[in-house]
């Protein structure tokens, strides 16, 4: 990504050989799509991007501000609200399914991360079978159990 731009890189020649205009706030990849969250400040959508063509193949609908995740077989994206100490962790099946809220969470009283006017910065991990998630000074991270099927 730069300056609004998706750019695509042949590694053996270090050249971009093709670009995309989309204002992108976090990005992830998946064996055959790159998830691109375009919420910046408000919210905004997830788009499924062909790697080969870079083209917008889909789009899953309104998103809080976040990077994506991908996962046990789903994207993931997180979303954090202002006045009251909550995550609600959202997914989709990545073959164009709509956006679920799975679950929310709820932090201890701490300070949220502002990354705009009023809007807490949420962080997704993935690791040992879970998602992990906060905000960037909450000093809480919360794990959730990925679905084994």
């Amino acid at each position: 990504m730069n300056d609004g731009w998706l750019e695509k890189v042949d590694p053996h020649a270090n050249l971009v050989v093709g670009r995309l205009r989309l204002d992108a706030f976090g990005i992830a990849g998946s064996p055959d799509a790159l998830w691109v969250n375009t919420a910046r400040f408000v919210s905004g959508d997830l788009e499924r991007v062909d790697p080969r063509t870079l083209r917008v193949v889909a789009t899953l609908g309104q998103t809080g501000v976040g990077d994506p995740v991908f996962a046990a077989g789903a994207v993931w994206l997180a979303d954090a609200a202002v006045r009251r100490p909550s995550i609600t962790v959202q997914h989709a099946d990545p073959l164009g399914g709509q956006l679920r809220d799975d679950r929310t969470v709820g932090l201890p009283p701490g300070r949220f991360t502002l990354i705009g006017p009023h809007v807490p910065s949420p962080v997704l991990g993935v690791g040992d079978g879970a998602i992990w998630t906060g905000t960037d000074d909450s000093g809480a991270i919360v794990r959730i159990q990925l679905p084994t099927s």
